[in-house]
C-alpha cells in the first residue's frame, strides 16, 4: 500500500493504455472509489496485463496537482489518501506516460468526502436492579422501542428481601424496562446463569451467550448444546451476518462458528482471553482481539476465510502509547467497512484490514481516554462511540472526539455500548461493595 498525503480512500480498479496517442482509450484507464471517510479515501489502480509498463510513469492527480508518480507501475496499486476536507468533492485522474511522450488518461473520478456528525446528544441515566451484585455486561439496540441489556440483576420482593433467582436480561419497550429471566436446560431442568453477551438482527432474531449460546426466534429461545470440546467457558462476545454465519469468542482463545446447523471449534492460534469479535459488512473478514489478565500479552487476530491468523502481536507495546502503530491492551474491534478497522487499546486506533500493526491513533483532548476503553461501536467512520472505565463515554464524529459522560466517576464502569442511528446505549455497573446496580446511559441525537 502506498500512502499519499490527502484525506480520502479511493480505489482504481482498471488502468490500461493503447498506442494511439491521439485517441486515448479511457476504458483502459479507470479509477473507482473503494472506501471513503471524512478526511481519507482509498483508490485502486489496475493496469491491464497487455500494457508494457517498463518505460512508463503513472501519475495520479487530485484536482490539478500530481500527488503520486510511480515508475514502472505494477498491475494493481492501492492508494491511501489522507488530509482531505470533510464534505468536499475532489477530482482524481490517472495518466500513463511513456518515454516517447505517448499519454493515456483515465476518465475523471469524483469523490465526495463524508461530513462530520453531530456530537449533540441528550442523555438520561437508568439504574437496573435493587443492589447486591447487580451489573450489566452487554447491550443490543433493535430499534428505538426495543433495546436488550444482559448481565445479572437482583430485585427485592414485596417483603424487601432479594428474590432467590436474579434476572439476567431486561428489555426496553419504548416506555419502561421489563426484566427477563432466560434459562438454559440441562438434563430436562432449568438452570440460571448470568448472561455475558448479546447480538441482535431484529426483534425476533436475537442471540445471547453465557456458557452456551441461545437464540430467540420470535416464539421461543432455541438452545444449543455446544460441547466443551467445541467451546469451553463463557461467551464474551457474539457477532455474525445471519443465522448461518455466527461467531462466539471467549477465554483461553476460544472461538466457535455456527453455519446454521452445527457449531464448529475454530483454532485461534492463541490462548489469550478473547474479548470482542466483529467482521466486515459482507462477512469476508472477521476480527477478534484480547489480552491476558494475569501476564503480558495482547493480540489482534484476523480470519479472511482461510482460518485465524495473528494479524499483530502487540505484546511489546502493551504498556506504551504510540501514535503511529497499535499499542495498549486490545479490548475491542469495529469494522464499518471491508477495508477499515478500529481497535481499542491505548486509545482508539484507525487502521486497515491488512494491517500488520501500523495504525493512526485518533486524537483525543488528552493523552489517554479517561478510562480504559472496553468497547467500540458505531454507524460509520464518522459516527463511533467508545465506552470504558470511570464513566468513560466518548463520541467520534470523523474528526474529533467529545467526552459525553460528564464528570469522571471511580465507581462507574461502562462495559459495552451499541449505536444505531441517533441512539446510543452504554451499559455497565455502578459499583458498591454491597449495593452495586446495573447502569444504563442512553443518548439521543
Amino acid at each position: 500500500m502506498r500512502r499519499i498525503t490527502a484525506c480520502i480512500l479511493l480505489s482504481c480498479s482498471l488502468l490500461t493504455c493503447r498506442n494511439d496517442s491521439t485517441a486515448p482509450d479511457t476504458s483502459k484507464l479507470q479509477l473507482s472509489n473503494e472506501d471513503v471517510a471524512v478526511t481519507e479515501a482509498w483508490v485502486r489502480l489496475h493496469i491491464a496485463s497487455e500494457v508494457q509498463r517498463e518505460h512508463h510513469i503513472l501519475s495520479l492527480r487530485r484536482n490539478d496537482s500530481v500527488i503520486a508518480s510511480i515508475a514502472r507501475p505494477p498491475l494493481d496499486t492501492l492508494f491511501y489518501l489522507d488530509g482531505l476536507q470533510p464534505k468536499f468533492t475532489y477530482k482524481f485522474q490517472a495518466t500513463l506516460d511513456s518515454a516517447n511522450r505517448r499519454t493515456e488518461t483515465s476518465e475523471p473520478l469524483y469523490v465526495t468526502t463524508m461530513d462530520t456528525t453531530s456530537h449533540d446528544f441528550s442523555w438520561r441515566i437508568d439504574t437496573l436492579g435493587d443492589g447486591a451484585n447487580s451489573s450489566l455486561r452487554d447491550v443490543a439496540i433493535v430499534n428505538d422501542s426495543c433495546v436488550w441489556v444482559v448481565g445479572e440483576l437482583h430485585l427485592r420482593d414485596s417483603t424487601g428481601n432479594f428474590e432467590t433467582t436474579p434476572y439476567n436480561a431486561a428489555r426496553w419497550n419504548g416506555h419502561r424496562w421489563i426484566y427477563e429471566r432466560v434459562y438454559y436446560v440441562y438434563q430436562g431442568q432449568n438452570f440460571y446463569s448470568a448472561l455475558y453477551s448479546i447480538f441482535a438482527f431484529g426483534p425476533n432474531d436475537i442471540w445471547i451467550g453465557s456458557n452456551q449460546p441461545e437464540h430467540w426466534n420470535g416464539t421461543q429461545w432455541e438452545e444449543f448444546d455446544v460441547g466443551a470440546d467445541v467451546f469451553n467457558g463463557y461467551i464474551n462476545k457474539i457477532w455474525g451476518t445471519s443465522r448461518s454465519n455466527m461467531y462466539i469468542v471467549g477465554a483461553n482463545g476460544a472461538v466457535a462458528h455456527f453455519d446454521g446447523s452445527t457449531w464448529t471449534r475454530q483454532e485461534s492460534g492463541t490462548d489469550v482471553d478473547l474479548l470482542d469479535v466483529w467482521g466486515s459488512p459482507d462477512g469476508s473478514v472477521v476480527w477478534t482481539c484480547g489480552y491476558y489478565h494475569s501476564r503480558p500479552g495482547t493480540y489482534l487476530l484476523r480470519n479472511a476465510g482461510t482460518g485465524w491468523k495473528v494479524a499483530y502481536d502487540g505484546t511489546s507495546g502493551e504498556f506504551t502509547v504510540r501514535n503511529d502503530s497499535l499499542s495498549g491492551a486490545y479490548s475491542s474491534v469495529f469494522a464499518p467497512t471491508k477495508r477499515r478497522l478500529y481497535v481499542a487499546g491505548a486509545g482508539v486506533y484507525q487502521t486497515t484490514s491488512d494491517t500488520r500493526g501500523e495504525a493512526k491513533r485518533l486524537p483525543f483532548d488528552q493523552s489517554l481516554f479517561p478510562g480504559f476503553p472496553n468497547r467500540l461501536r458505531g454507524n460509520a467512520s464518522n459516527d463511533i462511540v467508545d465506552v470504558g472505565d470511570y464513566n468513560c463515554l466518548a463520541h467520534f464524529n470523523g474528526v474529533s472526539w467529545r467526552y459525553m459522560s460528564g464528570s469522571l466517576a471511580e465507581n462507574r464502569h461502562l462495559r459495552s455500548v451499541d449505536q444505531k442511528g441517533n441512539l446510543i446505549v452504554g451499559v455497565g455497573v455502578i459499583y458498591d461493595p454491597i449495593n452495586s446496580k446495573g447502569l444504563v446511559q442512553i443518548g439521543r441525537r
